[in-house]
This record gives structure tokens, sequence and C-alpha cells, in this order.
């Protein structure tokens, strides 16, 4: 990195990270020599991603498919779209009319 971008990347990084912080002290310094490494050989850090990428594709079998828990009761849910104009009345009317429907499916 020049000079001139270095003098640059010190005026932008007060703005992005007080003076004094952990940033500007502890992380800024690590990230900068660690982005000049990945900037000075770009091939090894593309192979390293594209390692993860596969690894990660590699492990994906052995990874659970669920997000949620299973519930312990039986759940449904039903989205009733009705025009932005519909009455409470007509709105509570459907509700009445797809619940019934859906008692009666259930016998």
């Amino acid at each position: 990195m020049g000079k001139r971008a270095s003098r640059k990347a010190a005026k932008c990084a007060p703005f992005f990270y007080p003076p004094g912080g952990l940033a500007s002290g502890a992380l800024l310094p690590r990230y900068r020599k660690a982005l000049e490494s990945a900037l000075k050989r770009p091939w090894p850090v593309l192979a390293a991603a594209y390692g993860l990428l596969v690894a990660s594709f590699l492990i994906a079998p052995w990874l659970g498919t669920q997000f949620f828990p299973p519930a312990e009761r039986n759940q449904l849910l039903i989205d009733i779209e009705l025009p932005t104009t519909a009455s409470l009345t007509s709105m509570r009317a459907t509700v009445d009319r797809v619940s019934a429907q859906l008692k009666a499916h259930r016998k």
C-alpha cells in the first residue's frame, strides 16, 4: 500500500472507528495486515475459500435438516387474504366459513 493510500485510510479510520476504541487500537492494524497479505497472494486465498466451500458441501449430509423442534401438538397455519376494503364483518364471516370447512373435513 502506498503512502498516499495509507494516509487516506488513516483519515477514514476515525470515521468508522472512534479513536481510542477497541477496533482502532487492536483490530484495525491486524485487519490491515491480514488484508495486505491476502492481496499480495490472492491464489492461496481463493484456494482456501473454495476449499471451505467444498468442505461445507461435504459435511452437509451430516447436518440436521430441521430448523424447529417438532411440536407436541397438531398445528396448522392458514393465511386468508381479503381485499383491503373488506369490512370486519365480512372478514369474520370468511374466517368462520373456513373454520367450518376445516371442522367438517376433520370428521
